[in-house]
């Protein structure tokens, strides 16, 4: 399968090396351990297949919860060209957490170096918008819902901006929601979106991320690939 796997991929990706492995461990403990020298790891959901008599939906749970890098959850529905969604915070869902939508942009992405010590959502969701580019709107999350669709305070406006800096190509506008709204917006963004970035506190260098209720919802319920990236702060 693996073989005739890259046979159809080779010719689309010249450029790309590709190396088949089959590991004798189970599934989502083989990929966890990859995950400690890997820069990011892909695994489909429910409808995509199974690894041996184990539903993807299973390995691709347990592997968002323990990886120790970025974890992308694949589905049936790929939209190349549409926005990407990123929320981030403690627990995917506190007041301080970013909700973020992608749409195309028409400059050409900058593409600057990142720091290494600034692995977290936003990094990655800025990096893929300007990989894809896209445009970006962010929804800042908010306890307070009479502040939901209002504009971000200032701190958030700043920290958008900065990362704007970094990524020229990307036109950002900031909104926020109510943190007991957020499932329901975030869902329906998937239902158009590209991919949904979800960030989540790491339990600790190299010892992989815990998904709190945002993003395990997020996880079972998108209609769209999901990113699940640990945070640095």
């Amino acid at each position: 399968m693996l073989a005739e796997l890259c046979e159809v991929l080779e010719p689309r990706y010249p450029g790309l090396q590709l190396e088949p492995i089959v590991l004798s461990k189970s599934p989502a403990i083989a990929l966890i351990g990859e995950s400690l020298a890997a820069e990011m790891l892909v695994v489909g959901y429910q409808g995509m297949g199974t690894f041996g008599g184990l539903h993807t939906g299973a390995v691709s749970r347990q592997v968002a919860n323990q990886a120790s890098c970025p974890v992308v959850v694949t589905r049936n529905a790929e939209r190349p060209d549409g926005p990407v969604v990123v929320t981030t915070g403690p627990e995917g869902d506190a007041a301080n957490g970013i909700l973020r939508i992608v749409e195309p942009a028409k400059r050409e992405p900058a593409g600057p170096a990142d720091s290494p010590d600034v692995a977290d959502a936003m990094r990655f969701a800025f990096a893929e918008a300007s990989r894809r580019e896209v445009a970006l709107y962010a929804f800042q999350l908010s306890a307070d819902t009479a502040l939901s669709d209002e504009l971000p305070d200032e701190t958030f406006s700043g920290l958008l901006s900065e990362w704007q800096g970094r990524y020229p190509a990307v036109q950002a506008e900031g909104q926020c929601v109510a943190r007991t709204q957020a499932v329901d917006r975030l869902l329906t963004a998937t239902q158009h979106a590209g991919l949904l970035v979800v960030g989540t506190p790491g339990t600790g260098h190299g010892r992989g991320m815990r998904l709190g209720r945002l993003p395990s919802t997020l996880l079972s319920s998108a209609s769209c690939p999901v990113a699940v990236v640990e945070t640095s702060s």
